[in-house]
């Protein structure tokens, strides 16, 4: 098979949907806490006496708050996108509920740009995407409903937004290592050093020992650019994947410890999800309790095409 016969295999084959409800949990639960975090200053930051008074936002007829600028829109804005997260999480209406979320956040968002960073920005793309996925094909509501109708939904689904999802994660680091390394104090082994004694971005003061040891920041400062080198390169194999997944979620864990930076590094760790393979994220789903056996039954995938159905779907199930 040719390698534009795999890459289009890869694409367009339908494949298990159990990753794609993981995901929609994940982020499901990712909105919640966003909407807890935004709740106590969401009149401050989007209302029309707050930090933008008189400021409508970028004109778009989803951009509710662009249109609708009453003292009482922010809350129900952001009220309506918290209800659309937990249904998210339950799978109930999955794909109103994504679409909620999707127009929940684009208007907060194009209401003031100037509170936010690039994980609210991030949380906008996945919502764009969840959007696109039927992730409502296993473990959600929607799937016990229908079969309780007596016309059970098919655990195979189109996975191409999923693939986006995850081109998506792997053109971003390859971007930030990129600008990283046409800065000097990435090159010259400083930048974790001047990041983490940055007094407005800590959360953990670094003790001193660290940060006077030009050896050991100099080893974090290369070790997060190999870090996220690593992750676009070699994600795409399933035998390196879980290492370079997991060495990603010890750097944005670290991150998270040390330096205050919104949203991004629980934003970037959910979207690992995509990444999940069928089988683990099935086990997963059973493990708490949303799916009775962890052993799918076997199910036959039409794919594309004749050409394409002679082996495939091996980059990154």
């Amino acid at each position: 098979m040719t390698a534009a016969r795999r890459a289009t295999d890869w694409f367009l084959v339908p494949q298990r949907a159990e990753p794609l409800a993981l995901l929609r949990i994940g982020f499901g639960l990712l909105v919640l806490v966003w909407c807890l975090a935004v709740a106590g200053d969401a009149t401050t930051f989007f209302g029309p006496e707050g930090l933008l008074p008189g400021y409508a936002g970028t004109a778009s007829p989803l951009a509710v708050l662009s249109w609708w600028t009453g003292p009482a829109a922010a809350p129900v804005v952001l009220a309506v996108l918290a209800l659309a997260g937990a249904a998210l999480v339950v799978g109930w209406h999955t794909r109103l509920a994504a679409l909620l979320v999707f127009v929940g956040v684009l208007s907060l968002q194009r209401r003031d740009p100037f509170v936010l960073n690039g994980g609210d920005l991030l949380l906008r793309i996945m919502a764009l995407a969840v959007v696109a996925m039927p992730t409502g094909r296993v473990a959600s509501l929607d799937a016990r409903r229908a079969a309780r109708r007596g016309r059970p939904l098919s655990p195979v689904a189109s996975v191409w937004a999923l693939r986006l999802l995850q081109v998506q994660v792997a053109v971003l680091y390859a971007d930030s290592v990129w600008e990283k390394l046409a800065g000097e104090t990435w090159r010259d082994g400083t930048a974790v050093g001047r990041a983490v004694s940055a007094e407005h971005l800590q959360r953990l003061v670094v003790p001193e020992w660290f940060l006077s040891n030009t050896f050991l920041v100099a080893l974090a400062t290369w070790g997060a650019l190999a870090v996220e080198a690593a992750i676009p390169a070699l994600v795409w194999n399933r035998r390196w994947r879980p290492w370079v997944l997991g060495a990603g979620v010890a750097l944005h864990l670290g991150i998270e410890v040390t330096l205050d930076l919104g949203f991004f590094p629980a934003t970037i760790l959910v979207s690992y999800l995509a990444f999940v393979p069928p089988e683990t994220a099935r086990h997963v789903l059973a493990r708490i309790g949303l799916l009775d056996d962890d052993r799918p039954a076997p199910v036959e995938v039409a794919r594309p095409t004749e050409a394409l159905s002679q082996g495939g779907g091996r980059m990154a199930g």
